[in-house]
């Protein structure tokens, strides 16, 4: 068992390819990251810049073909994942390291009671059926679902989408995990429900003591509930902090970007700050920063070399030419 701070997932220099008919699809490319006992690290940043591609490389989950891990590790409790088998990874999948996904409505088998969905992965292990039935209730009520006798013989299209997001959250939390990876976990629920959900996750990691990756687009719900956050771009981290350097001393061209179009209830603003350009298509092969095409402080420098992270401050680190040279 590890102690609190002690580190629990370590990625290095992650490389995720899809092969696709227009080329090689780079979705991450060069990450980095690391996770302590008993936080909740954010991972931020836009659709498409490969935040949930390294969910799954953790799970080793990626599809292949046409996916595949080209390069990095993934060290967890000091162990290299991309180095098992994939009979050792089923015993990590749900026991050790688990994961909540986007979209419930879609994880959720709609012909199969929430109970037997939910029993099934004990009983896989071997569980007494009595035995799995008494622990799928026990866990339904952690996440606070009213009257777990009936929401056991209910399908999921019976339950609210703050419902079915409570069972997923309930699911992946019936072995206990060390880890747990939320993709997304208030997408497309309304505003009173997310915050429900947020502190739902809080309660249950100071009750339970797992450790929580959290990948999103939203700053807001970042701030909320993480610890230290990871900004994500095109593939890799451009910033890494806690939540407090991350809001109030931006380092990085992009979060900077990011933060000013956030809207601020204490500030008269009639527009919001925006970022010029698009996103690089992953596809597409820069030989130096992936943000320069739309950065403000662009130097030749940028467009030659990539920059690594290098530390600013005590668990602040920024990939940035404006603080280092690239590699």
């Amino acid at each position: 068992m590890t102690n609190q701070g002690d580190v629990l997932l370590e990625i290095h220099d992650l490389k995720i390819y899809f092969a696709t008919y227009e080329g090689l699809v780079r979705a991450v490319d060069g990450l980095d990251l690391t996770l302590r006992q008993g936080e909740i690290r954010g991972l931020v940043g836009e659709t498409g810049c490969g935040k949930s591609a390294t969910a799954l490389a953790i799970l080793r989950l990626i599809p292949c073909p046409p996916g595949r891990i080209a390069g990095g590790e993934i060290l967890f409790k000091g162990e290299d994942l991309l180095l098992k088998s994939e009979d050792e990874m089923r015993n990590i999948r749900g026991d050790s390291i688990s994961m909540i996904f986007q979209e419930p409505a879609s994880a959720l088998n709609p012909v199969y009671k929430v109970g037997e969905q939910m029993m099934e992965s004990l009983l896989h292990k071997r569980r007494m059926k009595s035995e799995a039935r008494d622990r799928v209730l026990r866990v339904l009520e952690w996440v606070g679902m009213p009257d777990v006798s009936r929401i056991f013989k209910q399908y999921p299209y019976e339950l609210s989408g703050g419902m079915q997001q409570r069972v997923m959250i309930a699911m992946a939390l019936l072995c206990e995990p060390e880890l747990l990876i939320a993709d997304e976990p208030t997408t497309a629920l309304d505003m009173t429900t997310q915050m429900q959900i947020l502190e739902l996750i809080k309660s249950l990691k100071e009750k339970l003591g797992f450790s929580k990756l959290l990948i999103t687009h939203d700053l807001g719900v970042a701030a909320e509930i993480c610890d230290r956050i990871s900004v994500m771009y095109a593939g890799s981290v451009v910033e890494s902090g806690t939540v407090d350097a991350i809001f109030s001393n931006p380092m990085h061209p992009y979060t900077q970007g990011l933060l000013k179009a956030l809207p601020k209830i204490y500030e008269d603003t009639e527009r919001l700050g925006t970022i010029p350009g698009t996103v690089p298509a992953l596809g597409s092969i820069l030989e130096g920063c992936n943000f320069s095409p739309r950065c403000g402080y662009r130097k030749l420098h940028c467009d030659q070399s990539k920059s690594e992270l290098i530390k600013i401050d005590e668990d602040h680190f920024v990939a940035c030419c404006l603080y280092g040279q690239g590699k």
